[in-house]
């Protein structure tokens, strides 16, 4: 479904990404940046079942900006890594990604990515003051925010010894190009923290004195460190954390993929610019794992073509929709419940399908955490029925409706 744009207006284009509508706040983002192990370790993950075998039907669509540098070889690679990613990640707004073909100075770069830009305070979004990559907040509203200049930014190194083929037979002394542009996407996504060490070694989180997404479930001893009362920014406290190998994502969806346990976090002992924190961590989830994916290296040999439940919960968790929220609205019947007008003002019109009419259904209204804000039980038999949202700030929500032995998810949008 992934599909080639040329280059000819990605300049333009990205100027126009600095734009911003008068009731939001869009700023650039530094890149993250990703290296290679120097040693050989040959694995294999493939990608999912459901995407091999040919069932899963695209959620999304990313398209690709090519600089004229890049060679034709690599991109079959890089559009069999989005192709993966279109089956785990709804969104109605096609996401725009450049891709830039040079060398990189450092050694054992492999690529850098991220979001080209984050905004907060944009229609829908859950807090105004939480700093959102642009790819999620426009699968959040359904709308674009940066006349189709591209979302994500990705960089390669044109020196590096590159495998181009997608079958996950990596010859041991060549990098796997289609797991690491799958990882730089995930950067992109938002898999991201805006973590920094400044001034005199002093730790630093937020821009502007606002978390982005990634940042506000980063725990350690089960803290939040976005508590300034604990962890003020900048301060040598957050740097004693960004450093302590005790670092974890708090997340309940991506625990349940990890043995109950949050997952942990890249933290080393020495702060890594551009590495630390946005990874998972290296030992944790060594060469080879499912979840392996979004940790910082990759060795030669290794291929891994699933993001791993874990990252995609993470992802979820952070406000992306995601294909385990829809998985059984596929059977019985193709549609089980429609919401309109979405995005909503005041109410929302709910119409369920005639397998959930013949019996009494329980509808709960959560937010983007998982807290239950309302409930309550729909009688068998009408198909209309209307929520009121009157009393809910603008932001997503999540309807989980539960009967006759199905659960069902929808997202939808307040917006005021």
């Amino acid at each position: 479904m992934s599909r080639t744009i040329t280059l000819y207006l990605a300049i333009a284009a990205l100027t126009a990404s600095l734009r911003s509508a008068s009731a939001q706040d869009m700023v650039p983002f530094e890149p993250i940046i990703c290296y290679h192990h120097d040693y050989t370790a040959s694995a294999f993950v493939a990608a999912p079942e459901f995407f091999l075998d040919g069932t899963a039907l695209p959620l999304s669509e990313f398209r690709f900006f090519y600089g004229d540098s890049i060679p034709a070889l690599p991109k079959a690679a890089i559009e069999y890594a989005a192709s993966v990613w279109e089956t785990y990640l709804v969104s109605e707004v096609p996401i725009e990604v450049s891709v830039a073909w040079q060398p990189f100075e450092e050694e054992n770069v492999l690529a850098s990515a991220g979001p080209t830009n984050i905004l907060r305070d944009f229609p829908g979004a859950v807090d105004p003051e939480v700093w959102y990559p642009v790819a999620l907040a426009e699968s959040i509203l359904g709308e674009n925010f940066n006349d189709d200049a591209p979302d994500i930014r990705v960089v390669i190194n044109s020196e590096a010894n590159w495998y181009f083929g997608i079958d996950g037979n990596t010859p041991p002394g060549q990098i796997d190009m289609a797991s690491v542009i799958m990882h730089e996407l995930g950067h992109g996504l938002g898999f991201v923290s805006s973590s920094d060490v400044v001034e005199d070694r002093l730790g630093a989180l937020g821009f502007n004195g606002r978390p982005i997404t990634y940042d506000l479930f980063l725990t350690t001893d089960g803290v939040n460190i976005n508590d300034e009362t604990l962890f003020p920014s900048p301060s040598e406290e957050l740097l004693n954390v960004f450093t302590s190998n005790e670092l974890f994502f708090d997340s309940e969806l991506a625990a349940e993929f990890n043995g109950g346990q949050n997952p942990m976090l890249f933290a080393p002992f020495d702060y890594e610019e551009g590495s630390s924190i946005s990874h998972l961590d290296e030992i944790a989830f060594p060469n080879g794992a499912p979840n392996a994916l979004m940790s910082p290296f990759i060795a030669r040999g290794e291929a891994l073509h699933d993001p791993g439940p874990i990252a995609v919960a993470m992802l979820q968790t952070m406000g992306w929709e995601t294909r385990d929220q829809i998985t059984n609205l596929a059977e019985p019947e193709p549609v089980v419940l429609e919401l309109f007008p979405n995005p909503a003002v005041e109410s929302v019109q709910l119409r369920l399908s005639t397998a959930w009419q013949r019996s009494a259904t329980q509808l709960s209204l959560l937010d983007t955490r998982g807290n239950v804000l309302q409930q309550q039980r729909l009688p068998p038999g009408p198909e209309l029925h209307r929520i009121n949202l009157r009393h809910l700030p603008a932001g997503q929500y999540w309807l989980q409706l539960e009967g006759a032995g199905k659960v069902a998810h929808r997202t939808v949008v307040v917006s005021r």
